[in-house]
């Protein structure tokens, strides 16, 4: 379940909470996503992720299985700073490593338009094609020879040459 804009601090009458309570069990796995930018600094992520692992532990102990991992999103551009946030989550979380995972949408949506061969629309708009150059930076891939801005559209016009560029670039990919 991902509800933008719930469970977070406005969420007073914590609806993704009842949500989760009302439909988990329906579930084979739970997959947490937490930003990878600020994965459990904030004292309500930590006290909501606890109340789901404690609400799965406790299904777990009738006998029933619901598997939990981490899933660390916007993992674009890994530093220093993006590692050491996510070395402490198994610690802040009791949650082990082999559950928690490093993500990038960005890699994941380049991926995409190679391994499909496709176009990327792009509407006429400024920021819009800002964001798309900063996902181009972030997975290492320049707009050229491979890629191009053709009016609103991202082109790949080599593919063979964008594959070979872009798995240059990548260093965890999950699919």
């Amino acid at each position: 379940m991902d509800y933008p804009g719930i469970d977070d601090a406005t969420d007073t009458k914590k609806i993704f909470m009842r949500v989760f309570e009302n439909n988990f069990n329906n579930a084979d796995i739970v997959v947490y996503v937490t930003d990878a930018t600020t994965a459990f600094r904030d004292a309500s992520e930590v006290e909501s992720f606890n109340k789901i692992k404690q609400t799965i532990d406790n299904f777990n102990s009738n006998g029933e299985y619901i598997d939990l991992i981490i899933l660390a999103n916007k993992f674009d551009d890994e530093d220093e700073d993006l590692e050491q946030i996510f070395s402490e989550i198994a610690t802040k979380t009791k949650i082990h490593t082999d559950k928690i995972f490093k993500f990038s949408s960005h890699k994941t949506l380049i991926m995409n338009i190679i391994v499909h061969q496709t176009d990327l629309y792009v509407p006429t708009n400024d920021k819009i094609k800002k964001e798309l150059q900063k996902i181009m930076k972030n997975t290492c891939i320049t707009l050229s020879p491979c890629f191009i801005i053709d009016g609103d559209y991202l082109r790949v016009t080599d593919f063979t040459s964008a594959t070979k560029n872009f798995l240059a670039s990548v260093r965890l990919l999950i699919i």
